[in-house]
């Protein structure tokens, strides 16, 4: 075995030499497999279109419930699909209770609820391989159009929804709250676990997913807004402009993260959507967004020149590189002592 690296995802080069041209058999009922900015795998079942995904919760404790519902559900509504089963795997330690896994399932099963999404199957188990909870949840529903990111063009504008790095800001509120209520108080911790109920994207993706021109749409996950503009900049093979004067963050996100020493342009962000529309769609984007009820940002827009992926601030341009790891995982690792 290799050397101990640090927590998070591969490299997107790691991923492209060492993970992602294992495809098994091949199939032709396989629609869309395994890429980058790919959210979700789209199969053909009997002429029915599946979406399927699986995520693991490892950086969350006390959201870990909600968060295995939402985040692979974010990913199949992203790919074009309407997330409708469930699969659960819970790895506890031994130091946990029976009580323990009842209190995640009742979480898991409230969200799923509330997301209309069936828990169909899964897997409960302790073991002394694990020190901390991690949940592997398993989503899959039915694609009603397949948005592949190889079809950005240059000028396609880019928009996200609502504010971003709130995940990462609903994890430190509830994980460390002892040290967020005694700088900020308990008033502001409130605000920042009161994101929690808009981590789902399912809603703005579904309006547009009814708009034609909308030709792409990723989840911000690991790695945040940075990480997600990258990845599908990688699947189309373009350059991207992105005004960080345009990007949207909650004031509880940017001192949060001030104070912990977290970038909100490289944490996790579940809850903010990227979508990709073309200039001629971008009304109906916005009159839909609207009507739902949507906050939305325009940010940016696609370029032909693949070695040009900056971000502009005023006068300043800076080169965008894919984030090393999430800036979540840098603060997980000081707390729990493992700055690899």
């Amino acid at each position: 075995m290799g050397m101990g690296r640090p927590r998070g995802k591969p490299t997107l080069a790691e991923l492209r030499s060492h993970i992602l041209g294992f495809r098994g058999a091949r199939r032709g009922d396989v629609i869309l497999g395994p890429g980058i900015a790919v959210d979700s795998a789209v199969v053909d079942c009997s002429g029915v279109r599946i979406a399927l995904k699986g995520d693991p919760i490892t950086g969350a404790i006390a959201e870990i419930g909600r968060l295995a519902v939402i985040v692979p559900s974010n990913d199949v509504a992203a790919a074009g699909g309407l997330p409708r089963w469930l699969t659960v795997i819970l790895l506890l330690p031994t130091s946990m209770s029976i009580e323990d896994a009842r209190f995640i399932m009742d979480c898991i099963d409230v969200e799923a609820r509330r997301s209309g999404i069936a828990i169909v199957g899964g897997h409960t188990e302790f073991t002394d391989n694990v020190v901390y909870p991690i949940v592997c949840s398993f989503v899959s529903g039915v694609v009603d159009r397949i948005l592949d990111p190889k079809n950005i063009k240059p000028g396609d504008i880019i928009v996200v929804t609502k504010t971003v790095a709130m995940e990462a800001t609903v994890i430190i509120a509830s994980d460390l709250a002892e040290d967020v209520e005694k700088v900020f108080g308990r008033d502001f911790r409130a605000r920042c676990i009161s994101m929690r109920d808009r981590l789902s994207i399912i809603p703005e993706a579904r309006v547009a997913l009814a708009v034609d021109s909308v030709v792409a749409m990723h989840d911000l996950t690991e790695g945040g807004l940075l990480a997600g503009v990258v990845e599908l900049a990688e699947a189309s093979n373009l350059g991207f402009i992105i005004y960080e004067d345009k990007i949207p963050i909650a004031e509880e996100t940017r001192l949060l993260c001030s104070y912990f020493g977290l970038d909100p342009l490289k944490a996790i962000s579940s809850g903010s959507l990227l979508i990709v529309v073309r200039p001629d769609g971008l009304n109906q984007l916005r009159d839909s967004l609207s009507m739902l009820g949507v906050e939305y940002s325009e940010i940016g827009l696609f370029t032909d020149n693949p070695d040009r992926r900056v971000i502009l601030a005023g006068d300043r341009v800076r080169k965008v590189e894919p984030p090393d790891r999430d800036d979540l995982w840098k603060l997980i690792d000081r707390i729990r002592g493992c700055s690899l």
